[in-house]
């Protein structure tokens, strides 16, 4: 399924359930997470090409983080029921899904630690 976001519109919200898997095909897309003080992170911009929703999919728990649009985008939307079909009927498309899947983790996971390893040596010098 196809969806066109306009700026500022929300695909899902911090703590809704997450059955679904998003593909921004083009656009930019931000993830806001609301901190215990009620305000606004961002923690993330995406652009063209990139999963979301991947961590409250794969686990089956809430969205731990508000995905909005900050440009007009076009975004692919996986329900799980689709993705289920998907691994029965399509055992080696599912997987290939699953591989870009964990680049993208990987990518994200370098990206984090490179950024906490920047900051200890700011904070430590």
């Amino acid at each position: 399924e196809s969806r066109e976001l306009h700026i500022s519109e929300t695909l899902c919200a911090q703590g809704a359930s997450a059955d679904e898997l998003y593909f921004v095909d083009h656009g930019r897309v931000g993830a806001f997470y609301r901190t215990e003080m009620n305000e606004w992170a961002r923690v993330r911009s995406t652009g063209d090409r990139t999963i979301l929703g991947e961590m409250g999919f794969f686990t089956r728990t809430p969205r731990t983080a508000t995905l909005r649009a900050e440009t007009i985008a076009v975004v692919y939307v996986l329900s799980r029921d689709a993705y289920e079909g998907l691994c029965g009927q399509h055992p080696r498309l599912s997987s290939t899904l699953l591989e870009a899947v964990l680049r993208t983790l990987i990518h994200r996971l370098d990206m984090s630690t490179k950024l906490i390893a920047t900051y200890d040596k700011s904070v430590t010098n």
